[in-house]
């Protein structure tokens, strides 16, 4: 059985890491060979492309992919090892609330639009309640890269199909006639364009409820926690 070596990658715009995800990082338990890698003052897109070119030249089996306001917790590789996912993420709550005053995950289900000119088209909307009678690990249709582990499969099957950039930002519109009012338009962030791409190839997506990354916010953090849970 071939050993698991993983990389850590961080995109890092600002070039400044929190001293809460440093020091989440540090004490992060390595239970396999674990590299560490950030790119800074780059656009997220070309960051998360470049942390996966230099996983796959060094022989990685997993990238987890950690934004810098979410610290991961202790035991996130080991429990995202057990899984055994294509993709598996943390329940991370949104930084912003909702209208409602209520922090969303940034977890999602897809839904098509049925009727229109963008009749066909995957639109996503956040989850805000995991049902609790359906274990622990439950299949979303897609997620942000906040604390997200992808295997290696994964990563070779979309750099190459896309060219070295499996990671983009989307921006889709879909009308027969622009001079119609029932134009429908949809923007992706780079990471949901991603995860789209992986599910597309047959890859699946899950989130793990028990790996609880929060979100660091000004001046408050935002945890995931059991009143999520239904």
């Amino acid at each position: 059985m071939k050993e698991n070596k993983i990389v850590i990658g961080i995109p890092n715009g600002s070039g400044l890491i929190p001293h809460e995800t440093v020091s989440a990082l540090l004490q992060l338990r390595k239970t396999c060979p674990t590299m560490f890698q950030t790119v800074v003052r780059q656009r997220t897109d070309k960051a998360r492309n470049y942390i996966i070119k230099m996983a796959l030249e060094s022989g990685a089996t997993h990238v987890l992919f950690v934004d810098d306001d979410n610290p991961p917790p202790v035991d996130t590789i080991e429990k995202f090892l057990e899984d055994d996912k294509d993709i598996v993420c943390s329940p991370i709550p949104t930084r912003n609330p909702n209208k409602h005053g209520f922090h969303d995950l940034c977890i999602f289900k897809a839904a098509e639009v049925k009727e229109g000119a963008g009749k066909g088209m995957k639109m996503y909307e956040n989850i805000n309640k995991i049902d609790s009678t359906k274990g622990h690990l439950q299949k979303v249709d897609g997620c942000g890269m906040g604390c997200t582990m992808v295997k290696r499969e994964v990563l070779e099957k979309l750099w190459k199909k896309y060219e070295g950039q499996p990671f983009e930002y989307g921006d889709t519109t879909y009308t027969t006639d622009p001079k119609k009012l029932n134009v429908q338009r949809r923007t992706m962030s780079e990471d949901m364009e991603f995860i789209e791409r992986a599910t597309e190839e047959g890859f699946e997506v899950w989130c793990d409820t028990r790996v609880r990354a929060p979100h660091i916010g000004s001046p408050r953090i935002f945890q995931f926690n059991d009143s999520y849970i239904e």
